[in-house]
């Protein structure tokens, strides 16, 4: 057993075995390194310098001599995922390779909603036996309920509780609430009366979790969470997940098990600050993307990542939230909320429940941009629905300097057109770090409207300018930020970069517009922008990027975390959950990539500026 420790965070792994790679030794021990790939050795994002122990690593591969020049290899430069350990050794790990705490858009626009949850509390006192009636206690429960009209058929109750209701009568003196799922089965009894009873709506992200604490009788919420998603360390993007499952033997259990203590982590910290405890969730509602979904269910998700991308189940889902992991009340119930299609999750049909699409009398498009997009289409009338894969440098992943939206990530960015200086801001404030999704945005739509680059995306003949140089792959690259002393770097947007964003807006573009043309309906009013990146992207950049089939940006609406909303809305109302399903079935899937158009029309869109029809 060999030591490794890692700095600046101090986290210390004293059992690596000779062999180990330093990736899943990081995972292990906690160290959250960046990995969009997985440890396929693709992504190059796993970047750590041995500080102490080189001998005690293997010998550098070339796939990492080309990503690291002469003098970075001499500094102790390695991909974590390809170097194995055969000693103690210290790794160091930049700020731009480490996983930061995302900033996880939690809140969404929302209405009011008359609650009629699925789970009821009750509150009975119970009759005491006699030698001359000594009916159980479960039937005398049960009697009691149904003079308060409980059930609305043969009533159950859960094992657990069942074992419960013993000490609850006793503690209680005879009186208990009692909490009884969809009419038909007790999943809870407390010894005293008018016990409050709480459920929570959780938004499983690829990148993020954000979670709702729900009184099930008022509707409020009475406290919120959000954290990174726990899977990161095991891939950026869903195909990675895929991937890590089927290649490691426990790739599933463990990614299933990071999930789970995720959600139990931000369960367990609403309940302190609303002074409950977890035994008093009832119930728990998810909404995912369906690689997320299957995860989450501990099923493999390998069907979904190969042709022709089926699920295991796209149905509604029902388990006890014991069985996946979850330490609730007794019987808790986990809803999975279904899914539409492919990678068109239940984290769509949740952001359409929100939205109410299907309630419109004009058509709206709705779009959730991610490392895998959404985007439906319609109103009352039907509804058509499809995905995009737009990539992971909208998330700013792929992207050379760029990171999460994480403290120290430059978020907004504007360029003077005769300067070419750039003004920009920084989440948190202070030095940056890197670049997320929605600064490279707009550092493409400015470099294009300034001047800097030409709609090809190529760089125009500019000299003379210090923000403007060849970078080491001797290919034009713009300057964001010169780096102040050497334990900084230079922040810079390179041309294969404005390629990746490139590729990411002409699938957007290409998409949107072939959904709207196939569904014959009239070209919308309205444009909404779901999700985290949808609110903090600027609008204007969207139009002036050609992102999205239309040339407006008084037309755009960004609504905040939809699918957390629509999350709500089900774990509060059996209505919104049934059309939930109905929508989900409803809906009319369209593979644009499948299109014969699609090829021709992805082309164009590659163009960078204001799209035009025609």
């Amino acid at each position: 057993m060999f030591k490794v420790e890692f700095e600046p965070s101090e986290i210390v792994c004293e059992n690596a075995e000779a062999g180990d790679n330093l990736l899943d030794i990081a995972r292990r021990c906690g160290e959250n390194l960046a990995s969009d790939c997985g440890g396929a050795g693709m992504c190059g994002r796993c970047v750590i310098r041995i500080a102490r122990g080189m001998e005690n690593v293997s010998e550098i591969t070339k796939k990492e001599r080309k990503i690291f020049s002469q003098s970075e290899i001499d500094s102790g430069m390695r991909l974590a995922c390809l170097t194995k350990i055969y000693g103690n050794i210290t790794a160091e790990i930049l700020p731009e390779n480490r996983v930061f705490n995302q900033v996880v858009l939690s809140e969404g626009k929302s209405r009011k909603l008359k609650p009629n949850a699925a789970v009821k509390s009750f509150t009975v006192t119970l009759p005491n036996a006699t030698l001359e009636n000594c009916t159980d206690e479960f039937t005398r429960l049960c009697r009691e309920l149904e003079k308060q009209k409980a059930f609305s058929e043969k009533p159950e109750i859960d094992y657990n509780a069942l074992k419960s209701l013993p000490a609850a009568v006793k503690k209680g003196r005879n009186t208990i609430t009692a909490a009884v799922w969809k009419g038909k089965r007790i999943i809870g009894v407390f010894p005293r009366a008018n016990v409050r009873i709480f459920g929570i709506a959780v938004d499983i992200g690829t990148t993020t979790l954000a979670a709702f604490l729900l009184d099930l009788e008022t509707g409020y919420t009475v406290s919120s969470a959000s954290m990174m998603n726990p899977q990161v360390r095991y891939g950026d993007d869903v195909l990675a997940r895929v991937s890590y499952s089927m290649m490691n033997e426990n790739g599933l259990c463990e990614m299933h098990s990071a999930l789970v203590d995720g959600i139990m982590s931000l369960a367990k910290e609403m309940c302190e600050n609303a002074e409950i405890e977890p035994n008093q969730i009832a119930e728990a509602v998810f909404a995912g993307n369906t690689v997320m979904q299957h995860i989450a269910l501990g099923i493999s998700p390998a069907t979904i990542g190969v042709s022709p991308f089926s699920a295991v189940i796209s149905e509604s889902v029902d388990v006890r939230a014991s069985d996946v992991g979850l330490q609730l009340m007794d019987g808790a119930n986990v809803c999975f909320l279904p899914s539409e299609a492919g990678f068109i999750g239940a984290d769509n049909v949740a952001v359409l429940v929100a939205e109410e699409l299907y309630e419109k009398q004009e058509p709206e498009l709705v779009v959730d941009i991610g490392t895998n997009s959404e985007i439906a289409f319609g109103c009352k009338d039907k509804i058509y629905v499809t995905s995009c894969a737009t990539g992971p440098a909208l998330e700013g992943a792929h992207i050379k300097c760029g990171m999460r939206a994480a403290n120290g990530a430059i978020e907004h960015i504007s360029i003077d057109p005769t300067t070419f200086e750039p003004t920009f801001s920084v989440i948190g404030g202070g030095k940056p770090v890197g670049i997320c999704g929605s600064g490279i945005i707009d550092a493409v739509a400015q470099m294009a409207i300034s001047g800097i680059i030409l709609p090809s995306g190529k760089f125009a003949d500019i000299a003379g300018n210090p923000r403007i140089r060849l970078g080491q792959d001797n290919k034009p690259e713009y300057v964001l930020y010169f780096a102040q002393n050497e334990n900084e770097r230079d922040i810079v947007v390179t041309s294969k970069d404005i390629r990746a964003v490139q590729l990411a807006k002409s699938a957007l573009c290409t998409g949107a517009e072939l959904i709207i043309e196939k569904s014959g309906m009239a070209f919308p009013k309205r444009v909404v922008l779901a999700g985290a990146f949808g609110s903090f992207i600027d609008s204007k950049s969207v139009v002036a990027m050609g992102m999205l089939p239309f040339d407006n940006a008084d037309i755009i609406t960004a609504v905040g975390n939809a699918a957390g909303v629509g999350a709500r809305y089900a774990l509060l109302s059996v209505e919104k959950r049934a059309e939930a399903e109905k929508l989900a079935r409803n809906v009319i899937f369209v593979e644009t990539a499948a299109d014969s158009e699609f090829q021709t029309r992805f082309a164009k869109a590659m163009k960078i500026g204001v799209w035009k029809n025609g």
